[in-house]
Parts: structure tokens; sequence; C-alpha cells
């Protein structure tokens, strides 16, 4: 759901980054799932985007 937020608001990784404080290669990471993204990520990303935590981690929710 991250990169589907992402391109929605069309911000790159590393704009995305920036705007919450993690570097280009850590979000796409997250995308990818090399990377699990942690609790107090999670409650920043979900922040910025003015959604839930559910909205964010849930595959059959649509986050928008």
């Amino acid at each position: 759901n991250l990169k589907a937020l992402r391109m929605k608001r069309k911000l790159s990784q590393a704009s995305l980054g920036r705007a919450i404080g993690v570097s280009r290669s850590k979000v796409a990471s997250w995308e990818q799932g090399r990377r699990e993204i942690s609790i107090s990520d999670a409650i920043v990303i979900a922040d910025y985007f003015r959604i839930t935590l559910d909205s964010l981690v849930c595959s059959n929710e649509n986050p928008f």
C-alpha cells in the first residue's frame, strides 16, 4: 500500500523519505518487501498520508 499511496500523491521515493525523515533506500526497501516498516515509522507514514495504520498495512483495504 505504501507504493500506491506514494504514486497517488506523485511523490518520488526520495521526496517521501525526506518528508518522513528516512532515506530513499529505506523507502525502496519497504516497497520491495526487503525490510519491514517499524511501528514508529508506520505511525509517521500514516500521519503523513492521514490514514489509519490498518489502511497502511492491510492489503485488503483500499488506502485511498
